[in-house]
């Protein structure tokens, strides 16, 4: 299903800035962009279904436009291997009744350890990890610095996650009354940084992203959590369409072994890149 019409998505939620601040803003710094690639009127053009709330792997600029580096990358392998690349916002929770449809394939930090039945599977292209952010602004959560120092602490998440994500909460603090869950990502880091939770559970790269539009890296710690082995991010493609899963299976091979990938980390991922500075114990 490749069409040519690039299609328009609507305006980004503006963050917070520093601890308890409730003034919105916009991002305070977004990788330097270049202008947008004209499409090859010889290509075809495939259209790329995105829940563009998730930065930094996708979200939307005030004027619409999907940025992120999964949308970077997928542009990347296309022109390598012959496509132009069409970013849309969705919901991420229709994937599998637009996939096959109105997109040929979904780029929204999927992991390759869910099972997709509806969807084939690409090759991993980046990992993430599980973590809980800690924000040193008071005393007590200075003493966060294991899996089993979150026990009692209260603990956001965002419920765009799931719900094996939400027990995880549970689990970790030791009772649903400790958990609170939010609609956005964006939503669970105010709860931290507001000081209304102990700590927030969620992707190193997405919580590290707010820490520093939110100017609070220099006091975010992240906590890996005991158990959670890393997860690779993979795209999902139209269920059968071997020929572009292929396409894109080699073009992350290439990009890997050109040194793009990493280079694309590098951009989306500057000096506030997070390590995981506290391992449990």
């Amino acid at each position: 299903m490749f069409h040519k019409k690039w299609l328009s998505v609507l305006l980004m939620g503006a963050l917070l800035s520093a601890c308890g601040d409730k003034a919105a803003h916009t991002p305070a710094a977004e990788p330097t962009q270049n202008a947008a690639p004209v499409a090859n009127p010889n290509l075809p053009t495939i259209q790329v279904g995105t829940d563009a709330t998730y930065p930094p792997f996708q979200y939307r600029t005030e004027k619409g436009e999907v940025l992120g580096i999964e949308g970077d990358l997928l542009k990347a392998i296309g022109k390598t291997e012959g496509f132009n690349v069409n970013m849309e916002h969705s919901s991420r929770k229709l994937w599998h009744e637009t996939l096959g449809k109105q997109h040929d394939v979904w780029a929204s930090a999927f992991y390759d350890n869910a099972q997709y039945p509806a969807a084939d599977v690409s090759k991993p292209f980046m990992q993430a990890y599980i973590v809980a952010a800690v924000c040193d602004d008071k005393d007590p959560n200075k003493t966060i610095n294991s899996t089993a120092s979150l026990q009692g602490k209260k603990i956001a998440v965002s419920q765009y996650y799931g719900q094996q994500m939400i027990d995880l909460a549970t689990k970790l603090t030791g009772s649903p009354n400790n958990v609170m869950v939010t609609d956005t990502f964006y939503l669970s880091a105010r709860e931290l940084y507001n000081k209304n939770v102990d700590a927030v559970l969620g992707a190193n790269y997405v919580l590290a992203y707010y820490a520093h539009e939110m100017k609070n890296q220099d006091k975010t710690r992240y906590v890996q959590i005991d158990g959670e082995p890393p997860r690779n991010l993979v795209f999902l493609v139209k269920k059968g369409d071997t020929e572009l899963l292929n396409k894109i299976n080699t073009g992350i091979d290439k990009l890997h072994a050109n040194g793009t990938i990493k280079a694309l980390e590098e951009k989306w991922l500057p000096t506030w890149q997070p390590s995981v500075v506290s391992a449990s114990q």
